[in-house]
């Protein structure tokens, strides 16, 4: 209890910076928390494909397995680990060492399911985890952090400690209630912070306006805020074609549907990080230039 309240205090006090344009891809990498609700909405599929679009865009990215207990990222990369999180965090060890190559200017640092370790770190570990990588890890542009689904402590001082967070969720009505009761949590925990809002397996525009105007009412209706609009990814055979091939989307022939809205979903993301993009969740202008129809409307094929 005492070291919770420590590693709290020690979280307020803490200044993000955020990469100026003037520094472009240099200096601390930006960190970016990719969070659920419930399980099963797609997170770490899509974590995964953003660190492997990123890469290919020449920013240099590392992909970081928070699921302490059960994460696959590894699975997903067919990466051959054998150190996870619980080397670099308990033991203090050298992230570069341990962290191994997915693609092209990508890597993964794997969960510490890998070996078999199930105890969570505590909150101050974590969180000079995290600031060790903002001050020794500059090889690296982009940090993206898969967080395990649901409400746990630890991911609140990771969230809190980075640069932006992504809140994940698709269209079931659970999938809805549970990340408006994550969002708020988050809030709870940092109300300085503003975060985003992706909708995942979508059929189409109609269906991602939907879900992100009801959650955007709980939020305004309850929290007095909304999160940024990044836009929505498809329902895409391809998905399950690459998981079940343990490789991207970006590895199969041709453009899918799926991959072109990935590729336009890390331009976002890249843009807001690393050009000194300050977005409002109320700025109207910043709403057009993350829109549906101009930057993740449907695809013909």
């Amino acid at each position: 209890m005492f070291e919770d309240r420590q590693s709290n205090r020690m979280t307020q006090r803490l200044t993000l910076r955020r990469p100026t344009e003037k520094e472009g891809l240099s200096g601390a990498p930006a960190i970016v928390s990719i969070v659920s609700g419930k399980g099963g909405v797609g997170k770490s599929v899509i974590a995964y494909n953003v660190a492997i679009a990123a890469g290919r865009n020449g920013i240099k990215t590392l992909l970081v397995d928070m699921n302490w207990r059960m994460g696959s990222l590894h699975i997903l990369a067919n990466a051959n680990v054998t150190h996870g999180m619980e080397h670099v965090v308990a033991d203090h060890g050298y992230v570069r060492d341990a962290v191994v190559s997915i693609g092209q200017n990508a890597s993964l640092l794997a969960s510490a399911s890998v070996t078999g370790q199930s105890q969570w770190p505590t909150q101050e570990r974590l969180a000079e985890f995290i600031m060790n990588c903002r001050a020794t890890l500059q090889l690296y542009d982009l940090i993206l952090i898969d967080t395990p689904s649901g409400i746990h402590e630890p991911i609140a001082t990771v969230v809190s400690l980075s640069d932006d967070f992504i809140v994940t969720l698709n269209p079931e009505l659970t999938a809805i209630a549970d990340g408006y009761g994550m969002y708020k949590w988050l809030l709870s925990h940092n109300p300085q912070s503003v975060g985003s809002l992706l909708v995942n397996r979508v059929s189409g525009v109609a269906e991602a306006k939907d879900v992100t105007a009801r959650f955007n009412t709980l939020c305004e209706r309850f929290l007095g805020q909304k999160p940024i609009p990044l836009g929505f990814l498809q329902e895409d055979h391809a998905v399950a074609e690459a998981v079940a091939r343990q490789r991207s989307v970006f590895a199969a022939a041709g453009t899918s549907i799926i991959s072109s809205q990935l590729s336009a979903l890390t331009g976002q993301i890249s843009a807001r990080l690393f050009k000194n993009r300050t977005v409002s969740a109320n700025d109207t202008g910043a709403f057009r230039a993350l829109n549906f129809e101009h930057q993740l409307s449907d695809k013909k094929e």
